[in-house]
Order: C-alpha cells, then sequence, then structure tokens
C-alpha cells in the first residue's frame, strides 16, 4: 500500500474524512490532520493559529517528508442556525489561506 504517495486531508477526525481516507487507503498513505485525532494517522492541528498549523506541518515533514500527492480539505466551521458566525471567516476563509501558506514549503 502508499505506493503512490501521501495525501494529505484536514477534517480528517470527521464522517467524510473518515470514509475519505479508507477508501483511499490502499493506493495512498493517507495522513490527517484535525483537532480531534483518534488514530496514530491523524495529527492534531488547528488551522486558525499559525503556530499549531505550522508545528503539525513540521511533523508532516519529519514523518513523511516534503512530497505530498494531494491535499484534500475537508476542514470547515458549519452550523443549522442560518445565523451568521464570525467561525466561517476564522476557520473557512483565513484558516483555507493559512494551510496553503503553510503548505508553500511542501511539493504538492
Amino acid at each position: 500500500a502508499a505506493q503512490d504517495g501521501v495525501v494529505l486531508s484536514t477534517g480528517y477526525a470527521g464522517a467524510i474524512g473518515k470514509a475519505l481516507g479508507s477508501r483511499l487507503r490502499p493506493r495512498y498513505r493517507v495522513v490527517g490532520l484535525d483537532m480531534g485525532c483518534k488514530s496514530d494517522d491523524c495529527i492534531e492541528a488547528d488551522i486558525t493559529s499559525d503556530e499549531a498549523l505550522a508545528k503539525a506541518l513540521a511533523t508532516v515533514r519529519d514523518r513523511y517528508g516534503s512530497r505530498i500527492a494531494s491535499v484534500i480539505h475537508l476542514a470547515a466551521f458549519f452550523d443549522m442556525t442560518g445565523e451568521p458566525n464570525k467561525l466561517y471567516d476564522t476557520v473557512n476563509v483565513q484558516g483555507t489561506e493559512r494551510l496553503l501558506g503553510a503548505l508553500a514549503g511542501f511539493e504538492v
């Protein structure tokens, strides 16, 4: 397994992240980033924090190198109220920008 490289997935501990990881695992080494890691293939990460994200990606680099076959970005804030919430911008917009910037040192 994992002959086709590393796939990095944010939001890995969620239902979609888990399902996608199991589907990709026969071909790729799937590595998760999430705030609620419960497995060895998941690295604790908070995309709203420069420091926490840098630390998580340093761990990725140490364990798996700087080449990543693909990044799947599932981490997001959502709620079902329909009310405005500043976390939409903090997590979904700024968190995505932070992730893209932090990945600049990798070959993706």
